[in-house]
């Protein structure tokens, strides 16, 4: 009797290995740069010291990883209040905060991205600071971070989202 399992058991092995159907490979693990700014909520805070601003309703909005083939996807996202006149301030410091960690994990900084609000509708004031994304490559990962003011007109505080997200493999 355990002849003949062994021997189902190495035929299904072989229909495997024959069929492509091999033990995946492990995913890449994330870079140094998505570790270092994936605590959304800790970098947020260290932005908010450094620019004197004051977040409320901090709260994190998910956060996932998955693969396709041989790559491997991670995002986080993190949302907090800010007073409108501090947005602004507080993004700048959000941005020095994550170039510095990009700097000192060995991330390649590929492209800045900075948004501006318009004045329409009470979306903010025409050329303040309303947003910024960085793209960057570290060993076989990339990614990008973003964070921008989402303008609510009626509140007597700004939403701040912010979005790390990257690829590996």
């Amino acid at each position: 009797m355990q002849t003949i399992v062994r021997r189902i058991a190495a035929v299904a092995l072989a229909t495997l290995f024959a069929y492509g159907c091999a033990p995946s490979k492990p995913h890449p693990a994330k870079s140094a740069f998505f570790t270092s700014c994936k605590d959304l909520d800790a970098l947020a805070s260290r932005a908010a010291s450094v620019s004197d601003v004051t977040l409320k309703d901090k709260m994190p909005a998910g956060s996932a990883e998955g693969s396709g083939g041989k790559r491997l996807h991670h995002h986080a996202t993190f949302l907090c209040s800010v007073q409108p006149e501090a947005s602004e301030k507080f993004l700048e410091a959000l941005k020095a905060e994550v170039e510095k960690l990009a700097k000192q994990a060995g991330a390649d900084i590929i492209d800045t991205e900075e948004f501006t609000a318009p004045a329409a509708k009470g979306k903010g004031v025409d050329g303040r600071l309303s947003g910024f994304a960085i793209s960057y490559g570290i060993g076989d990962a990339h990614g990008k971070f973003e964070a921008s003011i989402q303008h609510r007109p009626e509140a007597k505080e700004q939403q701040v989202k912010i979005h790390l997200e990257e690829w590996a493999g």
